[in-house]
């Protein structure tokens, strides 16, 4: 399509304005009056004719091309949307676990301390911990024990 535009466009160039400024040049006004009608008007509508399809091609092809893209847009925003709702969504859930995983044995160690101080020493104390909360219960236990 751009090929016949460009085809057009040098016959007009070629044998219309170039033949017609020949003539100005040399001063035959009538041949160049005549050049005008007949070659260069045709030649030129022939032009804007084709200059017309290949710019509506261009526009048809540059819709396409932004619908395509929009589309890409619109997919790329939902994944987005969703892989960002996804990791929120994970990321409070594991703060949740991680919650219970810290105030689960502080409970523990409150409901311990909580008899010991009203004089009850004879709560069983789970000294199985490795952690934190394990070493606290396990020193809890000792002082229980040294009370007794």
């Amino acid at each position: 399509m751009a090929d016949k535009f460009f085809d057009a466009r040098d016959r007009f160039s070629g044998e219309g304005v170039s033949v017609a400024r020949k003539a100005l040049m040399a001063g035959d006004f009538d041949q160049a009056q005549k050049l005008l009608l007949t070659r260069i008007n045709p030649l030129y509508a022939e032009v804007a004719a084709t200059g017309k399809e290949l710019q509506d091609y261009l526009a048809r092809q540059g819709d396409s091309a932004n619908r395509a893209a929009e589309d890409r847009y619109n997919w790329m925003l939902g994944l987005s949307v969703g892989g960002t709702a996804f990791v929120i969504l994970l990321v409070i859930v594991a703060g949740i676990f991680l919650i219970r995983a810290i105030v689960t044995p502080l409970r523990q160690i409150m409901h311990h301390f909580e008899h010991i101080g009203q004089g009850d020493l004879t709560d069983d104390i789970d000294i199985s911990g490795r952690d934190e909360a394990g070493q606290v219960l396990t020193a809890l236990a000792a002082m229980q024990v040294h009370l007794k």
